[in-house]
């Protein structure tokens, strides 16, 4: 009976082993993946946030300004934009 000999390679965290396979290298990159998800599901929330807050802040100057009757296009169309960027 031929018994398999360890070879290790490193690369990036990951561990391979001809004698145990790739389960270990697997489960790190879907952890890494699973990460970088998370930060970008962050990210967008952020920005769709801070988008919320200028839509928020230009139709509370226009308000404040007098300029809803006179401008009520231009508000649709910010409208449209911001949920275009959605």
């Amino acid at each position: 009976m031929d018994v398999p000999r360890r070879r290790w390679r490193f690369t990036d965290e990951c561990v391979e082993s001809e004698a145990f396979g790739r389960s270990h290298c697997l489960s790190s990159t879907l952890r890494r993946s699973q990460s970088r998800a998370r930060e970008a599901e962050r990210k967008e929330a952020m920005a769709t946030g801070r988008y919320e807050k200028v839509a928020v802040m230009l139709l509370e100057d226009s308000l404040r300004l007098g300029l809803w009757p006179r401008s009520r296009r231009w508000v649709m169309l910010l409208d449209l934009e911001i949920t275009a960027l959605r």
